[in-house]
């Protein structure tokens, strides 16, 4: 059976957090979600944009990521500390890697806080979920403190 292919808004709607690095580390390509967060990311050396927070590794290079096939946490350094959480795969016939990804957010302040809604995330995304539920947990504890 023939893989289907996607073309770049398909694969941009479905992954809108997703970043593509050259064997260099340089971000070649970033979803349309996190360019809305981070619109200066194409072009940039992917460690100069993000750290790695889990797992913790002792170096990191294109090989050391090409390999990798665990979960992973990574933060945007600068003013938007953004959580992304994801997995890297590795394109062998372009030699590069992807990162697919979704953001982590801990309450709905955070999510308007980046002008985020729930279109800038994958319908897939379980985070939409979460959201709904924080939000009515807010909404819930605010009717609960208003006398």
């Amino acid at each position: 059976m023939k893989t289907p292919e996607l073309n770049k808004d398909q694969f941009d709607h479905l992954f809108p957090f997703h970043l593509l690095a050259d064997k260099n580390l340089m971000i070649l390509q970033a979803g349309r979600s996190i360019r809305k967060l981070l619109p200066d990311l194409i072009g940039r050396f992917a460690l100069d944009a993000f750290q790695i927070l889990r797992p913790k590794l002792s170096s990191v290079s294109f090989d050391d990521l090409r390999h990798f096939e665990e979960l992973i946490i990574i933060q945007a350094k600068g003013n938007k500390p953004i959580l992304l959480r994801g997995q890297i795969e590795y394109i062998e016939k372009e030699d590069q890697i992807l990162f697919i990804g979704n953001p982590w957010f801990s309450s709905m302040d955070q999510v308007i806080e980046n002008n985020l809604n729930l279109h800038d995330f994958a319908i897939s995304d379980p985070m939409i979920d979460l959201l709904h539920v924080l939000k009515r947990s807010e909404e819930h504890t605010s009717e609960l403190q208003s006398p």
